[in-house]
């Protein structure tokens, strides 16, 4: 008798198969998620839980933050932050530092607009950190603000050196350096002296005749020439530049134990245009180093408008792959060159980047 070879080719065969196979797979299935140990989630349960979470989506442009009241100038300084200074925040782990990585997440690369509960979480815990005010309807000072947060983050610092000469033995008298961050530069009160970016840093480091009582023995003031010189510019975090107008100037007064002023303190804004905003060179004679001159070029600044210093509104622009955007709050949008540069003549806070690696000339 002649044995048969199994054959696949049974009708039979056909039609059961693929009901055993999909029994098979389904008791594997159930098996696999058997109670293994008792204390081991249900991690099947917390996807399907955590995909039912959705981020409340914000109101405005992709990449805005929403005003909380008069909380412009936090916003602008939080697109300062978003552009230059992102990499130093992610080494945070604070609260502060939390609740500005989840922002910032959200406003990268202007993909989505900040909600108001993102806006608020950093707004509290600017006063967990620095004490700063919780009323949302009060205008404070986005210079003071963002000081305040280059301190948390502990960026390098620059400085102004600073030597004291007896102006007829030019005999060195005293010397000191004065650290920074934000170089602060004057605008003349004068309405009529309209000058450009290049002459008002200038003056900020020129030479002044100045009286100083060098030892507590001295019964007069001795007059010397006080020369100052910028030190360290490449210590700076990015090697951003930052220059500060005086746009607002007080006078009078004195501050109060409740942090108020007195009532004879007055604040004033100082609304002059400045010149050729766009561009400054720092030459090797105003260094330390005096090995190079470095020529920067602007890359952001933020603006307040409005006539009072008490007031007002704050506005960030930044150059983003040869383009001016505007950070207005929660309205973003793409400006001109020359809009921009209109409005650069009236900033609060210029952010310079060197335009070409620094050469000696």
């Amino acid at each position: 008798m002649v044995s048969r070879k199994p054959t696949y080719d049974n009708p039979i065969i056909h039609k059961l198969l693929p009901k055993v196979i999909r029994i098979l797979l389904l008791t594997l299935l159930i098996a696999s998620c058997g109670p293994k140990n008792s204390t081991a989630p249900d991690t099947t349960q917390l996807l399907v839980v955590e995909s039912t979470i959705e981020r409340e989506k914000g109101e405005g442009s992709p990449g805005g933050i929403p005003n909380l009241g008069a909380t412009c100038y936090m916003n602008s300084v939080l697109q300062i932050l978003k552009t230059f200074y992102l990499p130093r925040i992610n080494e945070k782990d604070d609260e502060l530092g939390k609740s500005l990585q989840s922002l910032m997440q959200v406003i990268a690369d202007d993909k989505e607009v900040a909600n108001k509960a993102e806006a608020t979480a950093v707004f509290k815990a600017l006063h967990s950190q620095f004490g700063w005010t919780t009323d949302l309807s009060e205008h404070q000072d986005a210079q003071e603000l963002i000081g305040h947060l280059f301190d948390w983050m502990n960026l390098p610092t620059a400085c102004t050196q600073s030597k004291f000469v007896e102006p007829t033995t030019h005999e060195e008298r005293s010397s000191r350096s004065d650290p920074w961050r934000i170089h602060p530069v004057a605008l003349p009160t004068e309405k009529d002296k309209i000058s450009a970016m290049q002459d008002l840093f200038k003056q900020s480091i020129a030479p002044e005749d100045m009286y100083v009582k060098f030892r507590n023995t001295d019964t007069l003031d001795s007059k010397v020439k006080k020369f100052k010189e910028l030190k360290n510019l490449d210590s700076l975090y990015s090697k951003i530049l930052i220059l500060q107008l005086n746009r607002f100037e007080t006078k009078g007064g004195a501050r109060l134990a409740d942090g108020t002023y007195s009532k004879d303190f007055t604040k004033s804004k100082l609304g002059q245009a400045v010149q050729s905003p766009m561009s400054l060179v720092i030459k090797k004679d105003q260094t330390v180093e005096k090995d190079r001159k470095t020529r920067y070029t602007l890359a952001a600044f933020i603006l307040h408008t409005g006539d009072s210093a008490d007031g007002g509104h704050y506005v960030a622009y930044v150059k983003k792959e040869g383009r001016w955007i505007c950070y207005n709050d929660n309205h973003v949008n793409v400006v001109s060159d020359a809009e921009a540069e209109n409005n650069a003549k009236q900033a609060y806070l210029f952010f310079y980047q060197p335009s070409r690696p620094r050469r000696a000339e």
